[in-house]
């Protein structure tokens, strides 16, 4: 009879029905008594937890029927039990319900915590070089880049996807390690379009302290019905004295397609750790260099040409030049990439043993 109203409308009409007949009930006793009885009303409370309970009445009269709802207060953790004091409720049509009894009443719930969580046939994969460290430096104030890069992998999302605009959900456990707000999410774009191909989450290292947090990641399309996926994993803040780097072999190819001839050399720097490597085109052979990119971590690159004065001991006549800017395909979630963000390049490469091209050219006003 009631199927067409929602839950909230039946409870508030099962609600009136147990009220008139608790009345009527009474007024039937009351007529066989010398004095009428009258209802006595007792109080509801809550116990505070890692829930959240609404539409609970603040009192209420012995044997009426009592309805709420419960949910857990954020997304790391899930219900378990429901307590009317010592007695368990359980969830029905209407909600969780209990009959109250002739005392007062609290209100309680057990919550469990939610497991790390990882939809392996949803498009969302934490990126190939992730291991759940964010490595925190002993000195921020001397990094030119103080943040922290966690690459994210979109499986079989291409430019055909025509996505450009990205939702994201993205929260953290414990606000005192990391908070929700030093997280922010960058988004990746294929070469020939503004689609949306890939992203990173960036932590501003500034915000976050030595400890253990449970990150959560939710992707959507903001502009089609596709969606990505949902990730949930511990990360822990480490020093970066205990970083014992990953590395993998790259081997830089180099060529010179400036109007430069001499005196050129290519500055490497490690935006995580500020290592310095510096690359004189006139010391190589075959214009090649291997070097050995830490695993995660992405580095800024210039370029110039100076000549060196032997007498004063020092570098004169700077002419600062270019490079071509270039994107790998991404296949299988991979990002390899060398972009332009001012004067300097930032290349990132999560594909072992490649080779990579560094074409400079002159400077671009």
């Amino acid at each position: 009879m009631y199927s067409h109203l929602n839950k909230f409308e039946r409870r508030d009409i099962m609600k009136k029905i147990c009220y008139i007949l608790l009345i009527f009930l009474l007024a039937l006793v009351g007529c066989n008594n010398d004095e009428p009885t009258e209802p006595e009303t007792y109080k509801i409370s809550i116990k505070e937890g890692n829930y959240e309970i609404k539409n609970l009445a603040d009192e209420a009269l012995e044997g009426e029927t009592i309805y709420f709802d419960v949910s857990a207060d954020n997304i790391f953790y899930e219900i378990d039990k429901v307590y009317a004091n010592d007695e368990e409720v359980k969830e029905g049509g209407l909600g969780y319900s209990f009959v109250m009894p002739a005392s007062d009443v609290i209100v309680s719930c057990t919550v469990n915590e939610l497991d790390e969580y990882n939809d392996p046939n949803d498009r969302l994969e934490w990126g190939s070089s992730v291991d759940f460290k964010i490595y925190l430096p002993d000195d921020l104030a001397d990094l030119y880049d103080k943040t922290y890069e966690i690459p994210l992998s979109f499986i079989g999302i291409s430019s055909g996807n025509y996505m450009t605009i990205l939702k994201s959900e993205i929260k953290s456990k414990n606000e005192d390690i990391i908070p929700s707000d030093a997280i922010t999410i960058e988004k990746q774009t294929a070469s020939t379009s503004n689609s949306i191909i890939g992203a990173s989450l960036i932590i501003d290292l500034t915000k976050v302290k030595i400890g253990e947090t449970m990150l959560y990641v939710k992707l959507d399309s903001g502009n089609s019905s596709l969606k990505i996926g949902t990730l949930r994993a511990k990360f822990s803040v480490v020093p970066e004295s205990e970083y014992r780097p990953e590395t993998m072999d790259v081997t830089f190819e180099i060529e010179n397609n400036s109007d430069v001839t001499n005196g050129i050399f290519i500055n490497i720097t490690d935006n995580i750790t500020d290592e310095l490597t510096t690359i004189h085109l006139d010391d190589l052979e075959n214009n090649t260099y291997n070097f050995k990119y830490i695993v995660g971590h992405t580095y800024h690159i210039s370029c110039a040409s100076a000549t060196y004065n032997e007498e004063e001991g020092k570098y004169e006549n700077m002419i600062s030049l270019d490079l071509n800017e270039w994107q790998g395909t991404n296949i299988g979630g991979a990002i390899n990439k060398l972009e332009r963000e001012g004067n300097l390049y930032y290349l990132t490469l999560t594909t072992p043993n490649i080779n990579v091209s560094l074409i400079i050219i002159d400077k671009i006003n």
